[in-house]
């Protein structure tokens, strides 16, 4: 999950979605 550079403390609930979306979408 190297892509993944969100915080979640700034991000939030949907910033941890949308992180696991990049890195899903980067290893497929």
């Amino acid at each position: 999950m190297e892509k993944c550079k969100l915080t979640p403390g700034q991000w939030g609930f949907i910033g941890l979605l949308v992180c696991l979306l990049t890195v899903g979408i980067a290893s497929v």
